[in-house]
């Protein structure tokens, strides 16, 4: 019994719990992250922010598709309009989005600092 209860402190008193991130009556740390994020002059709250950019995300792997369709796939591969085109297609669609996106949330991103300054 002694032992169980000295590894739940011990426990306790880890990560969350040390005062870094968490409250002290809580021990999730939401509360703490929130006001993290409202105290620190940030327009945008975390949740926001990542429904932001999950649909930044989702929307320049759309535009990066429909752009590599005008690409001609029969240069790089014998039968371009075969399944493993398309999933090629669909990885350098990934790949591009993804960049796309990551500039799209820094020029955001710097956009709400440069408010602060």
């Amino acid at each position: 019994m002694v032992g169980e209860k000295a590894r739940w402190t011990a426990k306790r008193q880890t990560g969350w719990q040390q005062g870094r991130m968490g409250d002290e009556n809580s021990g999730d740390g939401r509360k703490a992250v929130k006001n993290m994020a409202a105290g620190s002059g940030y327009a945008l709250s975390l949740g926001s922010e990542g429904a932001l950019q999950l649909i930044f995300l989702m929307g320049s792997i759309v535009i990066s598709w429909y752009a590599l369709g005008n690409v001609r796939w029969e240069i790089f591969a014998k039968h371009p309009a075969s399944g493993s085109v398309r999933i090629l297609r669909l990885i350098v669609a990934i790949l591009l989005g993804t960049q796309l996106s990551d500039f799209f949330m820094q020029y955001v991103n710097a956009t709400i600092l440069l408010r602060h300054w």
